[in-house]
């Protein structure tokens, strides 16, 4: 797959982050940010995506389409979903103040590998996106952030972009599952 900038084929991997999703009983989704395949030509070429040792091949099921609806559903291809890694969705919206961590694969390690780390968050606000003061690098967009429960993690946005104040901005899961379409 190619990424096109100003008409010019550029020649780079882009890393990023993804979670599985399972909004409901065997119901499970691959989710990311959907500025990870902006500019990826043909839409329809597939993608590699990377489970633990495994390596599989995804295709673009549906996204937000922009940077103000961030989200992205990948389909695989002939590989199953570890379905008991899916996250379910949390019962409540974030609070401000609330503390939640964020997961991703941003990290590069000494030896180059991608590794996958969390970070606490802190909410500073919730508008159309979640805003949150977290430390958060390139490579963890698309990355999962989520409250913590006696359950286990409960998700509630996808690590889009962060602003040069060290506010990281989600975009929250229920607007994915909020279209009828995905």
């Amino acid at each position: 797959m190619y990424r096109f900038e100003d008409y010019e084929r550029r020649h780079f991997i882009e890393y990023c982050s993804a979670f599985l999703l399972a909004p409901k009983a065997g119901d499970i989704h691959l989710v990311s940010a959907w500025h990870c395949i902006d500019g990826w030509e043909p839409t329809w070429a597939p993608i590699r995506i990377y489970l633990n040792h495994d390596v599989a091949d995804g295709r673009i099921r549906n996204s937000g389409g922009s940077m103000q609806d961030d989200w992205l559903i990948i389909d695989l291809n002939d590989h199953a979903l570890p379905k008991d890694s899916a996250i379910s969705v949390a019962n409540q919206p974030p609070q401000m103040g609330e503390q939640l961590v964020a997961v991703g694969f941003g990290p590069v390690g000494p030896q180059g590998t991608r590794y996958q780390r969390s970070v606490e968050c802190r909410v500073s606000s919730v508008t159309t996106t979640i805003n949150a003061v977290c430390d958060m690098v390139k490579g963890d967009s698309g990355g999962l952030l989520a409250r913590q429960t006696s359950e286990g993690l409960k998700a509630l946005g996808i690590v889009s972009s962060k602003s040069s104040s060290g506010t990281t901005q989600f975009t929250p899961v229920t607007r994915v599952l909020s279209r009828p379409d995905r």
